[in-house]
């Protein structure tokens, strides 16, 4: 599972729409999008802020698990 697929589909089961997730955790729109895309990566508080939003009682839990994705995404690419 890559970064992308994880968040498409949290979001998508979630009850926010971009605009809202965006606002709440203190990013533009098309930040969200961006990462929606694949073409970029949240910033470390702002995964977490995004995490806490979509996962009250597991935010801990899939911050480790989304912050794994990313960090093996970027290994890959040599980044």
């Amino acid at each position: 599972m890559t970064f992308q697929k994880w968040l498409h589909s949290n979001l998508t089961e979630s009850k926010y729409s971009r605009a809202s997730i965006a606002r709440a955790i203190g990013v533009s729109k098309p930040a969200v999008d961006k990462w929606l895309a694949g073409n970029g990566y949240p910033k470390v508080h702002s995964l977490y802020y995004l995490c806490a939003m979509l996962f009250p009682s597991e935010r801990d839990k899939e911050y480790c698990k989304a912050s794994a994705l990313i960090c093996k995404e970027l290994s890959e690419c040599g980044s």
